[in-house]
C-alpha cells in the first residue's frame, strides 16, 4: 500500500537538479604581519590560507599584509568552492609575484582539473581572472596553490568557458 499526501509525484532526481548550492562565505577572520621586504615572510589565517611575500616583492611604503576571509561570498556568476579572501593593502602591486595558498574541503575523488584560483582584477576592473593553479592533497581536501602580482580578493572556484565579466579592449582609450 502507499500514502498519497495529495502532492504530484517527484522524480528522486529532480531536487538534486533543482537545488542550486549558495557559494561559502568566509568567517570574517583577520591576519596582518609586519614583512621585512629584504627577508620576505607569510601571513596565515586559522584555516590554513596563506599568502608568501618573498624577498624584495613590497613596494615602498608597503611593510603590513593583511589577509582577511570574507563573509561575503563570491558573486552567484561564479561557483565557489572555497570562501572569498581580501588580500591588502588593496590595490598594491608587487615587484614579484607572491604565493596564495587556499584549502580546499573536498573529497579524495574531486576533479581539481575543473577548478583554479579566481582572483579579482586590478583597479576594480569588475570581475576575476583564471589564474593558473596547482592542487595538493590535504588532509581535509586540497590546498590551491597560485602566484598573484596584485592585492585584492581571491577564491577557488569552477573554470568557466565564458567569462562573466569580459575585460575591457586594452586598446581602447
Amino acid at each position: 500500500t502507499s500514502s498519497s499526501s495529495g502532492a504530484p509525484p517527484s522524480s528522486s532526481a529532480t531536487p538534486a537538479q533543482a537545488t542550486v548550492k549558495a557559494n561559502p562565505a568566509g568567517s570574517g577572520e583577520t591576519a596582518t604581519a609586519t614583512i621585512d621586504n629584504e627577508t620576505g615572510g607569510t601571513v596565515a589565517l586559522s584555516d590554513g590560507t596563506t599568502i608568501e611575500v618573498p624577498a624584495g616583492a613590497l613596494p615602498p611604503g608597503v611593510d603590513t599584509i593583511t589577509v582577511t576571509s570574507s563573509p561575503e561570498p563570491a558573486p552567484a556568476e561564479y561557483e565557489a568552492v572555497a570562501p572569498v579572501f581580501q588580500f591588502g593593502p588593496d590595490g598594491t602591486v608587487f615587484a614579484k609575484p607572491l604565493k596564495v595558498t587556499i584549502p580546499i574541503t573536498a573529497p579524495a575523488d574531486t576533479d581539481t582539473s575543473t577548478l583554479t584560483v579566481l582572483w579579482s582584477r586590478p583597479s576594480n576592473a569588475p570581475g576575476f581572472d583564471m589564474v593558473p593553479t596547482t592542487f595538493a592533497p590535504s588532509s581535509t581536501g586540497f590546498v590551491a596553490t597560485s602566484e598573484v602580482t596584485h592585492f585584492s580578493k581571491g577564491f577557488c572556484g569552477k573554470k568557466y568557458s565564458v567569462d562573466p565579466h569580459p575585460s575591457a579592449d586594452p586598446y581602447q582609450k
